[in-house]
C-alpha cells in the first residue's frame, strides 16, 4: 500500500472515535488482603451507549474507525483539525482532550490554517460567542453578502492586517459562495470546513455525515478539489478491504487493568 492521504477530520468523526468512558463507572472487585478476602470498590470504564443501533450505515461508518486510527498512528493518514472545528469541540463539552477509550490517542493531529478566521471580524466579543452553535453558519452568511474589493476600498486597514493567506482566500470568496448556494444553509458549517480543507491543500475532509457527502457528490456543476469523504470510502481509496477488530468488545462495566 503505497498511498499516503491527508485529511480533515471532522468532529462527529473524533466523537464517534471515542468508545469508552468513565463517569460515574464504579464496580465492586473480590481482592485477597492479608490471607482474608475484601469486597472493594473501585472506578472502571463502560462502552459509551451506541447511538447508531438503528442506522446501519453510521454503523458501518464507525466500524472503519479503528482501522483509520491504526492508519493515522503508522503514518500512512495525515490527520488535521482547524480552529472553527475547535470551536464546535469545547461548545459545552470543554473538549475531548484526555479522553479515555479515544481511538485517536496518540494520533498527531496537525492543525489547518484558518481559510478566514472568524474572531478577526469580531474582535471585540466575548470567547463564548465564537463557541455558539449559530456562529459558524452566521459568518457564512456575513462571508456571502460581502465584496472583498470593497473591503480593500473601504477598510484598507484591517485588510491589510489579514495574513496573506487569507487575503488569497478572500480574492476567491466567489467560489465559496458559488458552492453554498447549490447547498441548503444546514450545510454551510460542513461547506466551510471543505473550503478550509481544500485552502490548506488536503485530499480529503474525514466526516461521518451521510447527508453532506451525499449533497456534495449530488452537484454536477461545481468540482471541489477537496473532497468529503466516509470513514468506508478513506479505506477503499487506500485498498483496505478488512477492518480492524473492535478494541473495546466486551459489554458491561470493566476495571482498568
Amino acid at each position: 500500500m503505497g498511498k499516503k492521504i491527508s485529511m480533515l477530520v471532522d468532529l462527529s468523526v473524533r466523537r464517534h472515535a471515542v468508545f469508552a468512558e468513565v463517569k460515574d463507572v464504579q464496580i465492586e472487585k473480590r481482592i485477597n488482603w492479608g490471607g482474608r478476602e475484601h469486597t472493594s470498590v473501585i472506578a472502571g470504564w463502560k462502552r459509551k451507549p451506541d447511538r447508531s443501533a438503528t442506522d446501519p450505515w453510521l454503523q458501518k461508518q464507525i466500524s472503519c474507525l479503528p482501522t483509520i486510527a491504526r492508519l493515522a498512528k503508522a503514518g500512512t493518514v495525515d490527520c488535521y483539525f482547524s480552529l472553527e472545528l475547535m470551536f464546535e469541540e469545547n461548545r459545552g463539552s470543554g473538549g475531548m482532550h484526555g479522553t479515555f477509550g479515544d481511538l485517536f490517542a496518540g494520533v498527531k493531529i496537525k492543525s489547518c490554517l484558518p481559510v478566514v478566521n472568524r474572531p478577526r471580524f469580531r474582535q471585540n466579543v466575548d470567547f463564548g460567542e465564537h463557541l455558539r452553535e449559530e456562529g459558524l453558519p452566521e459568518f457564512c452568511d456575513f462571508l456571502l453578502k460581502l465584496d472583498p474589493s470593497l473591503l480593500r476600498l473601504h477598510a484598507p486597514e484591517f485588510w491589510n492586517a489579514l495574513p496573506a493567506f487569507e487575503q488569497q482566500n478572500l480574492l476567491q470568496l466567489e467560489r465559496f459562495k458559488s458552492f453554498c448556494r447549490r447547498l441548503s444553509k444546514r450545510h454551510y458549517s460542513d461547506a466551510f470546513h471543505l473550503w478550509t480543507a481544500e485552502a490548506n491543500a488536503l485530499d480529503y475532509f474525514l466526516t461521518v455525515d451521510g447527508k453532506f457527502v451525499n449533497a456534495v457528490r449530488s452537484i454536477r456543476d461545481f468540482n471541489f478539489r477537496c473532497k468529503p469523504i466516509s470513514p468506508e470510502q478513506c479505506l477503499s481509496v487506500l485498498g483496505i478491504t478488512e477492518i480492524d477488530p473492535h478494541p473495546f468488545p466486551v459489554s458491561g462495566p470493566q476495571y482498568f487493568e
